[in-house]
């Protein structure tokens, strides 16, 4: 008579009701439990009174004492429970056709509503009149379950009717979604703060493997910065610009509830991942308090099921990188040579007549040997060949791969989640590539001990090694090749190596190595007690994370030898022959407990949170080094027998004690109000200035649910707005500032024969540093129109940082020490942001084409306001400067004629070299700004700075990011747009200015744009070294070079396509997805070619990333 399963002991209902109406007592258990009831239209009688007096009893043993001696009964399916009337005469399933009519509540057909039997595969979709038909085996029993974007679900029992009319209402599930705060969780209707919240579904399939970079674009203000493509690479991450001048300046990241490094989180599985939730203003980080001074990133991880069925998914991907843009190098040995002889005056004569010649002649007939013997000295060589050695040095493809495995599940009291990942890549070096692998587990398991208490942990693991050259590891490589001669060549017609091929090559394969391993390893326990179930709870966490970080690190040239002539004695490169090791070992703890509160008392809602945490890392850093390295095979310290060494040990720990507090106040789901607050302690202050007490204050007015707005609400659906306000502190100084430190070495000469041991003078300390502090100002409006389609949120915001650390005043050099630091400077920082969203679908072709677009975009700027700059010099900060303010020239052109240089003012102290080539025409020519008849820059301060003048700005600027998707029969695509609006880049590296920096640099393509007679308009002046090398010139920032580095970059498009599950099914399997995923595809920009707009400088180069994939469920 009864159906239910055994989960029904486990979910127990405390009430006492008398004479209470049927669906009170019903909506009551659906409230205590995750249970939903479906009645069975006229069948069961929800308006008749029952009494039904319990204390923790299971829901099943309520329901049959409610309906003992009647003839109703209840069957489970899923988290539903459907009652109904007995009937005798009832028949078993039977074959039926069911049609319908779903519309919204005007009378509107809902076009492409998606019908599912419940409990089955079988479904259908609304056609283009709101009209559909479903055919199959059907009694009183089953449930069809309706979903239409923008609505509100709802489950319909077909009962004994053929014919069904179904309304549903406006959806509101978008806003009823729950994020995840501090602490706890609220719905998004009732957030009053700047809080952001990405599923962990927005991760899935990405080519890349770095969490942080799959995060760009997708979050306005959320600001990710990739500082070159090497395999270990980390992004760094800022909330809403600039935050402070000192330390500190990143967010806190939590994953659940456990502070977590950019590093380690970058390196995390994404498949791991539940949520994602950043906290933008002071009102929803101040819970967080001293290290949540700059916003907050909560990740939740993934957890087990509820349903009892066991599930485990699948991920495999092989992914082919290719490098981005990289240099463009001119390829015509008489072009390069010809040029660096120009270059070369008046100090070098770089190249003979007859030398020039012959590369003439190997630019027409390239098979021509690139050696020739120098015709000044026969024992040595000249090269005069053609080579990139960037694609000398670097494959142009890779190849990485990865690999994840889920399982979830769960029992009568127990619920848990594994996870697992591998990644594998090789980088892009041809020689000793570079070898990347990680290795992530994951383990999450919940039980449920009473009705009343449940314990949980989560414990995981990240353990990543990474072997690479030394000259890759130490960021040589890159930045060297930029500096090598196109002419030379690697090897010697003898076979022997160049010097070029020695040093790059060679080097490289076997001048050093680096190899790193680290082990992060943590665990989590969790308790929960509902004092009053669902309303008054207690939770707790301890959580311990290990750190173990080791790296061997060593180089040597002794195997290393080249050769500069056809006779010529094996020379070596002269480097230092030693070996390295590093150890970092670190523990943190964390502890917390909490109460939560949270009850509706008619139009009253009132929420309240409490508690205590602690935190606590040590750390040992161990460093030992020694030259001398013996032999290359097995190099170590030990191997090592010079006098040069070096052991460094560095100790140190930090302690943290807060209470924190966050009080909601909810009237009529129109009025809301929250405080949060904390109270910090730190050891990173002396005594007295330890603690520090943090509070923010938000309100909101969901003006939505106003009587007088209803005449609107079918169109616009939704309108709240949202203030707030709060303080934050940051204690993120060194260790121990406010202790004398001082420091022991060994010196350099001898005491009764031994080297003693020095000791340094104690540093100066502050006797009042204390904290930095941020207060934030924050107003924002949420929208949302047509039925939840289309929303809005928008917010501006001014953050002060105030008493940020900087140097104290200059004291006299016979004191022999710094200056403390001081809190003596103030920041402000204002910015905006917008994010829009639309998701639809209509049909194509019969079936349900469904379609989402999210764009935001979001703007700041920062500007000191309180700065001791008592000589207003402008190579420090000032009051009134804004960040990333760039001081150049304001170039005119060229000069034409010599009449047009003695016309002008003179230019002497802005030209390079003028002392020993003349200006002439084809050299920059600069604006005279303040008449004074020479371009100088005047005494460099604020007052008097000459002609220089503020021509551009580095910050990044209206920051933007598309989400793009599309689902239509199993087919799905997404395209993922990201980019800079506005960005300044003054390019003072070898990439772009190539030649002009030195005579053995070499010439880009972009170069062979420069001025001759006739050619007076071109972009560069005429040939002349060093005009980008030393001060003057090009070397002095000014509007003509200066760049214009915005950029839209395609970040990620996905195309994968999804086997019907009536194909699946037949061999058990849920789900079959097939894809294919690009990353970093292409850009737009103004930039030359040599240049990505994410890395520039001279960085590893950036890769675009191709992906085939493989997505299993069952």
């Amino acid at each position: 008579m009864f159906a239910f399963n055994a989960y029904s002991q486990n979910a127990r209902v405390t009430m006492n009701h008398v004479n209470t109406p049927l669906r009170v007592i019903l909506n009551d258990i659906e409230k205590q439990t995750n249970y939903l009831f479906v009645i069975i239209n006229s069948q069961v009688d929800t308006q008749k009174k029952y009494t039904v007096q319990v204390k923790s009893e299971p829901v099943s043993t309520v329901l049959n004492t409610l309906f003992q001696g009647e003839n109703v009964v209840y069957q489970l399916q899923g988290n539903h429970i459907v009652l109904s009337r007995e009937d005798k005469k009832r028949e078993q399933k039977s074959k039926r056709t069911v049609t319908g009519y779903i519309k919204d509540h005007s009378g509107e057909p809902l076009v492409g509503a998606s019908i599912l039997v419940k409990g089955t595969q079988q479904g259908t979709v609304t056609d283009l009149n709101g009209y559909f038909s479903l055919e199959g085996e059907y009694d009183e029993s089953t449930v069809l379950s309706i979903r239409y974007v923008g609505m509100e679900s709802k489950d319909v029992a077909i009962a004994d009717k053929n014919s069904l009319d179904i309304t549903l209402d406006d959806g509101a599930q978008q806003l009823d979604d729950v994020v995840v705060v501090g602490y706890g969780t609220q719905k998004k209707i009732n957030l009053s703060g700047a809080v952001e919240a990405v599923s962990g579904a927005v991760l899935e399939n990405r080519s890349v493997n770095n969490v942080g970079t799959m995060l760009q674009g997708l979050v306005p203000n959320l600001n990710i910065s990739v500082d070159g493509g090497q395999i270990n690479q980390t992004p760094s991450f800022n909330i809403r610009g600039v935050t402070t001048i000192t330390n500190g300046g990143a967010p806190l990241i939590l994953v659940d509830g456990i502070p977590t490094e950019e590093a380690d989180f970058s390196r995390m599985n994404s498949a791991d991942i539940e949520s994602i939730s950043v906290l933008k203003d002071a009102s929803s980080a101040a819970i967080y308090g001293a290290r949540a001074a700059f916003g907050v990133i909560l990740v939740t991880t993934k957890k087990g099921g509820k349903d009892g069925k066991v599930r485990f998914t699948f991920n495999n991907t092989v992914n082919v990188r290719t490098l981005g843009r990289m240099p463009q190098v001119v390829k015509d040995p008489y072009i390069q040579a010809s040029y660096k002889d120009i270059m070369g005056a008046p100090w070098y004569d770089l190249y003979s007549e007859e030398e020039l010649e012959y590369a003439k002649q190997r630019s027409l007939d390239p098979s021509l040997s690139p050696v020739m013997i120098d015709p000044t000295d026969p024992n040595r060589y000249t090269y005069l060949g053609a080579t990139d050695w960037f694609h000398e040095l670097y494959n142009n493809t890779g190849l990485s791969h990865s690999h994840s495995i889920g399982m979830s599940g769960a029992t009568e009291k127990t619920s848990y989640y594994l996870g697992g990942e591998y990644f594998g890549e090789s980088g892009m070096l041809k020689y000793n590539t570079d070898q990347y692998n990680r290795y992530n587990l994951r383990s999450n398991v919940s039980y449920q001990v009473t009705d009343w208490l449940s314990i949980s942990n989560n414990t995981s693991m990240t353990y990543y090694t990474y072997k690479a050259p030394s000259s890759l590891d130490c960021g040589w490589l890159y930045k060297e090749i930029h500096n090598a001669n196109a002419l030379t060549i690697p090897k010697n017609p003898d076979g022997s190596w160049t010097e070029s091929g020695a040093k790059y090559i060679a080097g490289t394969e076997m001048g050093g190595e680096s190899e790193y391993e680290e082990l992060l390893a943590q665990t989590q326990i969790s308790f929960d007690i509902q004092l009053i179930k669902n309303i008054w709870s207690v939770k707790g966490d301890l959580a311990v994370k290990f750190w173990n970080k080791h790296k061997n690190y060593w180089e040597s040239d002794k195997d290393i030898v080249y050769r500069d002539g056809p006779e010529s004695a094996p020379k070596e490169l002269g480097w230092s022959d030693f070996a390295r090791t590093e150890h970092d070992n670190s523990r943190f703890t964390l502890f917390n407990v909490y109460t939560n509160f949270n009850k509706k008392f008619g139009k009253h809602e009132l929420g309240a949170t409490l508690g205590f945490e602690q935190q606590l890392e040590t750390a040992q850093y161990f460093t030992g080094e020694r030259d001398g390295l013996i032999s290359n095979s097995a190099p170590s310290i030990g191997v090592a027998s010079g006098d040069n060494k070096t052991l460094t040990d560095t100790r140190y720990s930090w302690a943290t004690r807060s209470g924190f507090y966050r009080l909601n106040y909810i009237f009529d789901d129109k009025y809301i109000f929250e405080a949060n607050g904390r109270y910090d302690g730190t050891s990173r202050f002396q005594k007295d200035h330890r603690f520090g007490f943090f509070p923010s204050f938000s309100a909101a007015w969901v003006i939505s649910n106003e009587n007088f707005y209803q005449g609107i609400k079918e169109v616009m659906n939704m309108t709240k707005l949202r203030a707030s306000y709060g303080w934050l502190g940051n204690q993120n100084v060194g260790y121990y500032e406010y202790i004398s430190n001082m420091t022991f070495y060994e010196c350099n000469y001898l005491l009764n024969g031994k080297k003693p041991i020095g000791v340094g003078s104690p540093d100066l300390i502050s006797d009042d540093l204390t904290w930095e502090k941020v207060n934030t100002i924050d107003f924002g409006l949420d929208l949302a129109f047509l039925r939840n389609r289309l929303t809005f949120s928008g917010d501006v915001y001014r953050r002060n940082t105030k008493d940020m650390l900087t140097p104290g005043k200059t004291l006299p050099g016979v004191l022999g020490v710094a200056s403390p630091r001081q809190n003596a400077a103030d920041l402000k920082t204002e910015g905006w942001e917008i994010s829009i969203g639309w998701q639809d679908h209509f049909m194509l072709a019969s079936k349900p084409f469904k379609y989402s677009v999210k764009f935001n975009i979001s703007d700041s700027y920062a500007v000191i306001t309180k700065f001791n700059n008592e000589t207003g010099t402008l190579d420090d900060y000032y009051p009134g400067w804004r960040i990333g303010d760039i001081w150049g020239l304001t170039t005119e052109g060229f000069f034409q004629s010599e009449e047009d240089i003695k016309n002008h003012a003179d230019q002497w102290e802005v030209t390079a070299y003028p002392g020993d080539r003349p200006l002439a025409p084809g050299d920059l020519k600069y604006k005279d700004l303040n008449g004074d008849g020479y371009v100088n820059k005047g005494k460099w301060t604020i007052d008097d700075h000459g002609d220089f003048s503020i021509i551009g700005n580095t910050s990044d600027r209206y920051c933007y990011g598309a989400d793009i998707n599309a689902e239509w029969n199993g087919f799905d695509l997404r395209i993922l747009l990201q980019g800079v609006g506005k960005k300044d880049w003054y390019p003072n590296v070898f990439t772009f200015f190539g030649i002009y920096r030195a005579p053995w640099s070499d010439v880009y393509t972009n170069n062979l744009d420069h001025w001759t007679p006739e050619n007076p308009d071109g972009y560069f002046p005429r040939l002349k070294s060093y005009t980008a090398e030393v001060a003057g010139d090009m070397s002095i920032a000014q509007t003509r070079y200066l760049q214009d580095a915005s950029y839209m970059r395609i970040k990620n498009i996905t195309f994968g396509y999804t086997l019907p599950q009536s194909l699946t099914r037949k061999i058990k399997i849920d789900q079959v997805r097939f894809y294919f995923s690009g990353d970093n595809i292409a850009e737009i920009t103004k930039l030359c070619k040599n240049v990505d707009p994410e890395g520039l400088g001279l960085v590893h180069p950036m890769q675009r990333v191709f992906s085939f994939g493989l997505n299993l469920n069952f």
